[in-house]
């Protein structure tokens, strides 16, 4: 609105106004992260690994062990990862590409020590290769991050039998830690109490198997340094050792499909238990942009973790005192926004992501606020009204202006609309009216 003078025979009005509008803007910045490494999980053992068991009638491609129902609940949990190893089972179920899940390292049939050769040169017991070149570490070659180890069964009669396939499980373990060396890498072994044999007591019907189980936890034991996780399997997994339909064993020595999701389910809840990897924060680029702007950042384009949701991810920042962070808990979308919306000038802001186990990773962004040269604000001038004859009181011009960038001293002000008055700005940035001889009415200036 412009400013309105106004003079009447028995009085004249003057009014002035001004109004200012500032516009603050938003920015969203977009990018992927890359090179999200999935966790190689090793399902490592025999029969019970690859699910077979004497005249079942099914294809591989219908035998998916505990490996299905694993495969779900790991899923489930936000976990980016893979089943790694030469034999495949269970694709009728399990998606094959890609990732391959139907690879394991399940070896029906196969005894302590034949897994043992086979790890050691990648030849089965058959002579044939498993690997593209034998005479070399299996492990090596499918380089797995995890093992799930449940070995044992087969030749297991004896407590003798027993000592002796302990002997050779601690043989593996040494062969797990020369992998881990070449490596370079620390690689944690989920060692299973193994499941018991079905009988009529639901409880377990093979004394020899929890004597075994017992040698297997003197064994990890003692390997001090080593990253073992006892799975109890035998105890721990609810299993009734009853056969199906009353129980969940198919026979003396495999599960049932009801007996494989309740080892499906306890090696869920060991893993769950381990903390595998922190949290990746990739580098979030430094923004810029004017003063009294607002900047948004979707933090999850910026993290990984293989074995949780973006969402189980806690974000939290710290370092800022000209602006505020408001991170929103279920986009994880940062806005940030200066808290002087006329300040301008560069602070470094860390953001760090938290997993549920505690372990966080972080990374610095710093802001920068460009300065803008914001335009003066002029606040109300009152309306005047006089008699003819009278005149109009200097406006102090000074008085109704603010700048955020300039003094008032450097301030050029002009007018506009006048027909009848005039108007004189001094040096001082006074401003006067000056009144024709008998005029009456009003002006707008």
């Amino acid at each position: 609105m412009q400013p309105k003078l106004s003079a009447m025979k028995n009085g004249k009005d003057v009014h002035r106004n001004l109004s200012l509008f500032l516009a603050f803007f938003l920015f969203t910045l977009t990018t992927s992260i890359a090179g999200q490494t999935a966790l190689k999980i090793m399902p490592l053992g025999n029969s019970i690994t690859f699910d077979t068991y004497a005249g079942d009638p099914r294809s591989d491609l219908e035998k998916y062990s505990y490996r299905y129902h694993l495969y779900t609940l790991l899923l489930a949990d936000g976990y980016t990862f893979d089943f790694v190893g030469s034999e495949k089972s269970g694709g009728a179920l399990l998606p094959e590409t890609p990732p391959d899940y139907s690879e394991n390292a399940g070896f029906p049939g196969y005894t302590a020590s034949e897994i043992l050769s086979l790890l050691q040169t990648g030849t089965n017991r058959d002579g044939d290769c498993e690997i593209v070149l034998c005479d070399n570490s299996y492990l090596q070659y499918f380089n797995p991050d995890i093992i799930l180890l449940h070995l044992g069964t087969n030749g297991l009669n004896t407590e003798e039998d027993a000592d002796d396939i302990s002997e050779v499980m601690d043989d593996i373990l040494n062969e797990i830690d020369t992998y881990e060396s070449a490596a370079g890498k620390t690689v944690p072994v989920f060692l299973a109490r193994i499941i018991n044999r079905a009988g009529s007591n639901p409880n377990g019907n093979h004394d020899v198997t929890s004597y075994y189980n017992g040698l297997l936890d003197v064994v990890a034991t003692g390997r001090v340094g080593d990253n073992i996780i006892m799975v109890d399997i035998e105890t721990g997994a609810d299993m009734d050792y009853r056969l199906t339909p009353s129980g969940d064993m198919i026979d003396e020595l495999h599960p049932a499909p009801s007996g494989y999701i309740k080892m499906g389910t306890k090696w869920h809840e060991a893993l769950e238990s381990y903390n595998f990897a922190p949290p990746e924060v990739s580098d979030i680029p430094d923004q810029v942009a004017d003063e009294g702007e607002s900047i948004s950042i979707p933090l999850d384009d910026f993290v990984f973790d293989p074995q949780e949701h973006d969402a189980d991810l806690t974000w939290s920042n710290s370092g800022t005192s000209n602006f505020t962070v408001d991170i929103d808990p279920a986009t994880r979308i940062a806005s940030v926004s200066p808290v002087d919306p006329d300040w301008n000038g560069s602070e470094t802001v860390t953001f760090e992501a938290a997993d549920p186990f505690g372990v966080s990773a972080q990374d610095d962004v710093t802001f920068t606020m460009n300065p803008v040269n914001d335009a003066p604000v002029i606040s109300n001038i009152g309306d005047q009204e006089i008699n003819e004859g009278e005149t109009f009181a200097p406006v102090a011009l000074d008085d109704l202006v603010t700048d955020p960038d300039n003094g008032k001293d450097e301030l050029n002000w002009s007018y506009a609309g006048n027909t009848e008055l005039s108007v004189l700005i001094d040096p001082d940035r006074v401003a006067t009216i000056n009144i024709p001889t008998d005029w009456t009415g009003d002006e707008t200036i």
